[in-house]
């Protein structure tokens, strides 16, 4: 980061929380990404590791999900949550993997 960006300036803290979210949103999405690039659709994104590193509820972290799930459909791929809505498969099948349910 170059320089800090002008979202955090002093006369904008009432709305910090809403750049909060917007920053974690990124950081989900980055994650996914990656994952995603590994290639190996029967993995799991683990969401409430998500939470916990990035210090976010969890139910949270899974309010954002639901955009990106919505995002990922849009483009062709199948989403669904697993284990307590704690964990995110994406995939291409006509069946979610085996390890979903």
């Amino acid at each position: 980061m170059k320089q800090f960006p002008e979202n955090i300036r002093s006369d904008n803290k009432e709305n910090f929380c809403v750049v909060n979210y917007d920053r974690i949103l990124y950081l989900l999405r980055q994650e996914i990404y990656i994952h995603m690039l590994k290639g190996n659709e029967n993995s799991l994104f683990d969401l409430d590791r998500f939470s916990r590193q990035n210090e976010e509820k969890i139910d949270t972290i899974q309010k954002m999900t639901e955009t990106v799930m919505e995002e990922l459909t849009q483009i062709g791929w199948k989403c669904k949550l697993s284990y307590g809505d704690t964990a995110l498969f994406i995939y291409t099948s006509e069946n979610p993997p085996a390890g979903c349910w």
